[in-house]
C-alpha cells in the first residue's frame, strides 16, 4: 500500500461518516489522474475529454455539457489548451481551478519554429499562408511532474473548501502525492540521463516541459503546440535535419495521422516510437499520472536504443 493510500485510510478512520463528495470534472486524463490522487478515499472525478481526443479543438456533446453544468468544481489546464472550455464554463456556475494559473507553475513560451534552439540556424521558417505569431505560453504543462507537485496542494485546498469534512484527507493525499512525484522525478531523471544529448523530433510540439525537466534534446516538431497544420517549408526543414543525420529518433502520437511524420523520417530510416502525452492506453485512476510518465520515459529510451541496432 502506497503512503498516500495509507494516509487516506487513517484519515477515513478518524473522520465522521463521509458526506457526499463534491462533483469534480477534470478536462484531460492526466489531470483526472492528479485529481484522483487527491480525492482517493473520498470520491472519483469525471473525465470530460475522452482519452485519445485532442483537447485543442472539440465540440461538447450534450452529456459533456451536462457534466459541466452539474459540477461543483472543474479542474482544467486553461484556455491556452482548450479555449472552447472557457466559453462553456461561462454558461454555468461551477467553481473552476485553472492549473496554468496556480502560483509557482513553471511556464514556457509557445515555440514558433520548426527547429528549436541551436538547431534552428536562422531561427525561423516562413510558411506562406500561415500566421504563426501565436505568442503566449505552451499549454502542455502537465508533462513536468514538478508542476503536478505544485498543483496537488492547490487541488486539496479547492476540494477542502467544497468538502470541509474531508479536508484532512485531501491534504494528506496531496502531501503524500508530492513526495511520490519527487521520488518519481528523481528516478526518471536517472533513467533518461544516458539519452539527454540524443537529438529527437516529434510530430507535435507537446513535449517542451518533459524535455526541460529531464534534459532531453528535441530538435523540432512537425506541428506546433496548437496542432496547426504545418506548411511545406516546415516539413522540408525537418526532412533536411533527418537526412543530414541531425536526428536519431522520431516521436509519433496516436491522436495524429502518421503520414507527415513518415514523409520526414522514411528517407533517413529513423526509428519511430509512440510518445503519448495523454496516456490514451492507460487506465484512469490515481496511478495514471505515474504510469504516464514512466511510459513516456520508456518510449524515449527504447527508441534511442533501437537506433543503434
Amino acid at each position: 500500500m502506497s503512503m498516500r493510500r495509507l494516509l487516506s485510510f487513517f484519515c477515513l478512520l478518524a473522520s465522521p461518516l463521509a458526506a457526499e463528495p463534491p462533483r469534480v470534472v477534470a478536462d484531460i486524463a492526466p489531470v483526472h489522474g492528479l485529481v484522483s490522487m487527491v480525492m482517493e478515499g473520498s470520491g472519483t472525478p469525471e473525465l470530460l475529454i475522452p482519452p485519445g481526443v485532442s483537447a485543442h479543438d472539440m465540440a461538447l456533446k450534450p452529456s459533456q455539457a451536462r457534466a459541466l453544468m452539474q459540477a461543483d468544481l472543474v479542474v482544467w489546464i486553461g484556455p491556452e489548451m482548450s479555449p472552447w472550455l472557457d466559453r462553456a464554463l461561462a454558461a454555468g456556475d461551477a467553481q473552476d481551478l485553472v492549473l496554468m494559473e496556480v502560483p509557482e507553475t513553471q511556464l514556457y513560451a509557445f515555440r514558433e519554429t520548426a527547429l528549436f534552439g541551436d538547431h534552428a540556424h536562422d531561427g525561423h521558417v516562413e510558411e506562406a499562408g500561415h500566421d504563426h505569431d501565436h505568442g503566449g505560453e505552451d499549454p502542455h504543462v502537465w508533462l513536468d511532474p514538478m508542476n503536478a507537485a505544485v498543483w496537488l496542494p492547490a487541488l486539496a485546498d479547492a476540494l477542502a473548501g467544497l468538502d470541509p469534512e474531508n479536508a484532512a484527507l485531501y491534504r494528506a493525499n496531496a502531501e503524500a502525492g508530492v513526495a511520490e512525484l519527487t521520488e518519481l522525478t528523481d528516478s526518471l531523471q536517472a533513467q533518461m540521463a544516458p539519452v539527454r544529448d540524443v537529438p529527437l523530433i516529434a510530430f507535435h510540439d507537446a513535449f517542451q516541459y518533459f524535455e526541460a525537466r529531464f534534459g532531453l534534446t528535441m530538435v523540432g516538431a512537425i506541428t506546433a503546440a496548437d496542432d496547426s497544420d504545418p506548411g511545406p517549408a516546415r516539413v522540408s526543414a525537418l526532412r533536411d535535419a533527418a537526412r543530414e543525420g541531425r536526428v536519431v529518433c522520431a516521436m509519433a502520437e496516436p491522436q495524429f495521422n502518421p503520414g507527415l511524420l513518415d514523409a520526414v523520417t522514411e528517407e533517413a530510416g529513423l526509428p519511430v516510437a509512440i510518445l503519448d502525452p495523454l496516456g490514451s492506453n492507460i487506465d484512469l485512476g490515481s496511478g495514471f499520472y505515474e504510469a504516464l510518465l514512466k511510459q513516456m520515459a520508456g518510449a524515449v529510451t527504447e527508441c534511442v536504443g533501437s537506433a543503434g541496432k
